[in-house]
């Protein structure tokens, strides 16, 4: 061949005659714009779907009597259908009606931020909470809820989840208006001798000193929590952290009803 016969011609020759061989070559799994993902386009219904997938339609094209879930990788504002299950880290801000989910719905995903309002059957993942509660006219009768960081604490309605990954405890329990009426509880960081309502979660590290009467807790009592060490006295219903062990007892008056408290070790 002439080597004046333009290098770019060959190559594009080359590439339609590759091209060409495999034209007729059906696929199921595509690879995304990410090197490392692949996108499975279709499952047949009730199928698990790989990780961080999306069913984006569904219709009757492949799977016999059953359904064929048309898939993607889920994606901002991307439509989904309601009975696909939403990645972990995704929410949803709308649900709308749709064509192509065989009668069902379809959620709008939205990647969390503060001030986000989601519908409220959508998931609260971590780090955040619900701070207000209201109507709503992207939800199809659902109420909308307001998304919160709530790394270092914060003021979130009675409905919203708490995190479970950041030490978080309930100091406070009130009434709030904009929680619909409900309560709203007062997150906090948890830190060794702080007073939590008897309703809050106890962190995995800390164990319950004592027991008493609370009035910022709705009626609920209220624990304080303490980092353990050798030889502290600690309430029956104390939870121990992993490696710790209960010694022995003691008289207590610490306790409410408890008249003893175990003695812990590690």
């Amino acid at each position: 061949m002439s080597s004046s016969f333009p290098r770019n011609l060959i190559c594009l020759a080359l590439l339609a005659a590759a091209t060409s061989a495999h034209a007729d070559v059906a696929i199921d799994v595509a690879v995304s714009s990410v090197p490392t993902q692949q996108v499975v386009q279709w499952v047949c219904a009730g199928t698990g779907l790989p990780a961080n997938h999306v069913i984006v339609s569904i219709d009757r094209r492949h799977c016999g009597t059953l359904a064929t879930w048309h898939l993607a990788v889920a994606s901002e504002g991307q439509k989904v259908c309601s009975i696909s299950p939403i990645p972990v880290g995704w929410t949803f801000d709308a649900i709308t009606s749709v064509s192509n989910c065989e009668g069902l719905n379809a959620y709008t995903l939205r990647a969390p931020y503060s001030g986000l309002e989601v519908c409220a059957t959508s998931p609260v993942p971590s780090p955040y909470g619900i701070d207000q509660i209201r109507a709503s006219s992207h939800c199809k009768g659902l109420r909308a809820h307001r998304l919160l960081d709530v790394s270092n604490g914060g003021q979130v309605c009675w409905q919203s989840p708490i995190p479970a990954d950041l030490n978080l405890v309930i100091s406070r329990i009130d009434l709030a208006s904009i929680c619909d009426g409900g309560n709203r509880k007062t997150l906090t960081v948890a830190t060794d001798g702080i007073n939590v309502c008897t309703l809050s979660p106890i962190p995995p590290s800390y164990v319950v000193e004592r027991i008493a009467f609370s009035s910022i807790c709705r009626g609920a009592n209220q624990y304080t929590l303490r980092l353990p060490v050798n030889g502290m006295a600690v309430c029956p219903l104390s939870p121990l952290p992993a490696g710790w062990f209960i010694s022995g007892t003691m008289a207590t008056g610490y306790c409410m009803t408890a008249t003893r408290s175990n003695l812990i070790w590690n």
